[in-house]
């Protein structure tokens, strides 16, 4: 059995057109495979760019290790640096040998894509939509190594279900990034589909859960090789999706068990993603989320992150069932049992499950995520920012020997990533027009002033995905 998807934008079913295809008749829209893993997301063209550009750089960090020392010594590193130093870039190189295979369905989807310049919103689909396969790495390491943590956690994930799931047709994992937790549900359903926004950590996955032999250096370990658990392959497969856990490719009322792991803190509106879980959900499914704590949309910051007490107020409006809801300690990224110094970070966790109650209609407010390509009228919302969220624009220069260096950097939020200058003069104008006055066609109108590179819809993608995913801009109805 396998989990049939549906449009995004009209919930209704894809049909396979080509091996690497679907389409749905109804929209018009198309969404690729790559190596069997479906993208089913608003731009797949972008989230594929994106990927791609990861891919690249995690190559270029290899060539700039050496380089970059060799600057700051000019008279060369000492035998311990030069010890050092070889290793990481031996280990890093060995890294991407046993994962470029997987990676060449990557780099012919992109195809002629590759040589695209990149885009105003380039930056903002990188840095929102998933994880670089370079940060992922560590997290096959957690859950492919016989790590005690992940094996208390898989059990806890799997009891759970066993006490509070009787229905074991179909479960969703939201957030299922290096996928030990679909392997070890996977005998329980008919059906598994692990979902995850990177393709990249899912491509190696795939190879992972087939049991092929896979050893990854981990720098946390001082680049020691580490060979993955290798698993016999289920007779029941694990199906991987690229997919937005706030707009799901699935059948309304047709999924048994969502679980979302280490997922809903990075939710910018935990409230929607609950809706859209509670929609795909069947009558009694069950949402077991384990996760450091929420923070609910357009509170501040500092004072958002939800208390254990907070849950069944908030989210039984959703139409859920609070059936447990316990906070507990997970050590995250522990490689203690690789390396008696290689100890994680404790975190404080919130394991709650919930069952969908369909006696009665949600009288949840409306989620605050918009896609404002769905609604024509949207032109005339007014945008303004809100408060406590911020964008922050800095031009770096750092004085070093032998030689200075410029940066540009973009923070959302407090976090910041290197971007380009033309992406930052995007952001510079787009975030100066964006005043509580002028609507999303004043605004779409000023910034293309003279050129016409900028799309209409793809405008309307950056704005939702500021909304969205980063919550530092909200909209208004004009005033009468």
């Amino acid at each position: 059995m396998s989990i049939d998807y549906v449009c995004i934008d009209s919930h209704q079913p894809l049909n396979q057109v080509r091996s690497d295809l679907l389409r749905c008749e109804k929209s018009g829209r198309e969404y690729p495979i790559v190596s069997g893993i479906p993208i089913i997301v608003d731009d797949p063209s972008l989230l594929l760019r994106s990927f791609h550009n990861s891919w690249k750089q995690m190559h270029s960090a290899v060539d700039t290790v050496r380089s970059d020392v060799e600057a700051l010594l000019p008279e060369g590193p000492s035998s311990r640096l030069q010890r050092r130093i070889s290793r990481e870039i031996s280990a890093r190189r060995e890294n991407l040998n046993a994962i470029s295979k997987y990676m060449i369905p990557l780099e012919r989807a992109q195809g002629d894509d590759a040589h695209i310049s990149s885009r105003g919103s380039d930056f903002l689909f990188a840095n929102g939509a998933a994880w670089s396969l370079e940060r992922m790495l560590r997290y096959f390491a957690q859950d492919w190594t016989s790590s005690p943590d992940f094996a208390s956690v898989s059990g806890l994930i799997t009891s759970t279900i066993r006490s509070h799931a009787a229905d074991r047709e179909s479960i969703a994992i939201l957030g299922a990034g290096a996928c030990g937790t679909a392997r070890a549900v996977v005998d329980m359903f008919d059906a598994t589909c692990g979902v995850d926004l990177g393709l990249a950590t899912l491509l190696l996955a795939r190879g992972v859960l087939a049991g092929d032999d896979v050893v990854l250096n981990f720098e946390a370990i001082g680049w020691k090789p580490v060979r993955l658990q290798k698993l016999a392959p289920s007779e029941r497969p694990v199906d991987l999706l690229v997919a937005d856990a706030n707009q799901l490719p699935f059948k309304t009322g047709s999924i048994s068990v969502v679980v979302t792991q280490y997922l809903m803190d990075l939710m910018m509106d935990p409230v929607a993603t609950a809706l859209e879980i509670h929609r795909v959900l069947k009558s009694d499914g069950v949402w077991v989320n384990f996760s450091n704590p929420m923070r609910l949309h357009g509170e501040p910051l500092p004072y958002g992150e939800l208390d254990i007490a907070d849950i069944p107020p908030i989210f039984e409006p959703v139409g859920f069932d609070v059936v447990r809801c316990e906070e507990t300690r997970f050590t995250l990224l522990n490689f203690a049992h690789l390396d008696p110094a290689g100890v994680g970070s404790f975190q404080k966790v919130h394991h709650t499950v919930m069952r969908k109650r369909t006696a009665d209609r949600s009288t949840s407010p409306a989620p605050r995520t918009r896609r404002l390509s769905d609604d024509p009228s949207c032109w005339a919302l007014v945008a303004h920012r809100v408060a406590a969220r911020t964008v922050e624009i800095a031009r770096v220069k750092t004085f070093s020997i032998p030689h200075d260096h410029n940066r540009i950097q973009i923070g959302v939020n407090g976090e910041f990533a290197t971007t380009s200058s033309s992406d930052a003069e995007f952001f510079d104008a787009l975030m100066s027009l964006i005043d509580g006055r002028r609507s999303l066609d004043d605004i779409y109108t000023a910034l293309t002033r003279g050129t016409s590179q900028l799309p209409r819809r793809t405008f309307l993608e950056i704005m939702s995905s500021i909304h969205n995913n980063y919550g530092v801009v909200d909209f208004r109805k004009p005033a009468a």
